[in-house]
């Protein structure tokens, strides 16, 4: 059962782009509505924080005083349970975690000249491990979420389509002043749908991220949720991936279609699942050249499909592939200082572009000893179903630069916390830890 706030938030998101082209106040005005809807219902304060963060999230263009506004969104979450003396606590091994980690990174910065670029990209850190401890401490409503969540995406599509009616009739454009700046995707040479974020990229992650915990949360409420509702919701969350025209939504969902066939001719066997993966590296070890022909294949017929013609034209095949150039000059970048590597936001230094994969980005910033205490901090994700594990999380983080990324943050904190394994759907339950 769905709330008749959630309903007003949905019909408000679709009306964003038109209110965005008639001036940014309107449209500043229609986003502090929104959070006020979900302010004044009846739910729990701990699923008001949830609601309004991922909406929060999904103006990822927007920025005040130079802040982004999920940030600040945070920051006035946190300062609201401070002025009421709540009390946000973590376990001995989670902090011996993220104190291990921050300080591993600070100390490479200072290593590396204590530049500014590298300050700020601590910072990013930081506030992705303050968003860790603020929601490993609340006690959501799990199956109001789940509803808040198929709004948003639903909302998300239809401001998508009308933002980008707008772009290209050249109705509307990026907003800039010393106090408030709105950016969003208006490449008007692919399309490509995004609403405000500034990548589709990234809009795909919000995407997967929303897509993953609907699933987990579903796994603790199936008694509260119908297969018909169940089946409603993927077929939304797909056609949000879709619409952002990205080859790595097609590969994930594809990822996730065969995992999903492996579960069900399989029952999940790990033992199949190892054996399997053994062939497929073998076979593309022995047959190298084919393999080739084949992924190339794969990569133009996907860009074809999306309509993505200007990718094509700038890569045309696989070695030609922005992301295959400029993995190889990252991989030889760390071949140079394969220890502590370069500093945070080494990037900047050293490549044209970002390298757009998070395990290569943390090598570079701070060697082979860095990523593996990363993985020590990040290890609660393995407890995530591997048929959502691997396309949501693993694939996009071999294709983008995701290691501080806000929203998988909280899915650490989601997979470590007890709040989240027990069946949450009682409007009265609340608190923190």
């Amino acid at each position: 059962m769905f709330s008749y706030s959630d309903l007003l938030v949905l019909l408000s998101i679709a009306l964003n782009p038109l209110l965005y082209r008639m001036g940014y106040l309107f449209f500043i005005l229609n986003i502090l509505l929104q959070i006020l809807l979900v302010v004044v219902e009846k739910e729990t304060f701990s699923t008001k924080i949830w609601k309004i963060y991922i909406l929060s999230f999904m103006y990822f263009g927007v920025k005040v005083f130079g802040i982004k506004l999920y940030d600040l969104v945070m920051f006035a979450i946190i300062i609201f349970l401070f002025s009421n003396r709540v009390v946000l606590k973590v376990t001995y091994l989670e902090m011996t975690k993220i104190l291990l980690f921050v300080s591993y990174i600070i100390i490479v910065w200072l290593i590396n000249g204590y530049y500014v670029e590298g300050a700020v990209e601590i910072s990013r850190y930081i506030l992705s491990i303050i968003l860790f401890v603020l929601f490993a401490n609340i006690k959501p409503n799990l199956k109001s979420v789940m509803m808040f969540i198929l709004f948003l995406v639903i909302g998300n599509i239809i401001q998508s389509v009308v933002l980008y009616g707008l772009i290209v009739n050249n109705e509307v454009s990026h907003f800039t002043s010393s106090v408030i700046s709105i950016d969003f995707f208006n490449d008007l040479r692919e399309t490509r749908l995004s609403g405000f974020f500034t990548d589709p990229n990234k809009f795909l992650c919000f995407l997967f991220f929303l897509f993953v915990v609907y699933e987990y949360f579903y796994g603790n409420v199936k008694a509260f949720v119908t297969k018909k509702e169940r089946f409603f919701a993927h077929v939304i969350l797909y056609t949000g991936m879709l619409i952002t025209f990205s080859r790595t939504a097609l590969l994930s969902l594809a990822v996730y279609l065969l995992l999903l066939i492996y579960q069900k001719f399989f029952q999940g066997n790990k033992m199949v699942f190892i054996v399997v993966m053994i062939v497929v590296m073998i076979f593309v070890a022995i047959d190298a050249r084919n393999n080739y022909k084949i992924m190339n294949f794969l990569l133009v017929k996907s860009t074809e499909i999306l309509g993505r013609q200007r990718t094509l034209e700038i890569n045309s095949n696989i070695m030609e592939e922005n992301r295959y150039l400029i993995f190889k000059e990252a991989l030889r970048c760390i071949k140079d200082k394969a220890l502590i590597g370069y500093g945070p936001y080494s990037y900047s230094r050293l490549l044209p572009y970002p390298p757009h994969n998070t395990f290569i980005t943390l090598m570079m910033d701070y060697g082979v000893i860095g990523l593996l205490i990363f993985f020590v901090l990040v290890s609660p994700l393995s407890k995530i179903k591997i048929s959502l594990l691997i396309p949501f999380i693993l694939v996009p983080s071999l294709l983008f630069d995701l290691n501080n990324f806000r929203l998988y943050y909280i899915l650490l904190a989601v997979v470590s916390s007890k709040h989240y394994r027990n069946s949450v759907c009682n409007k009265e339950v609340d608190g923190f830890n």
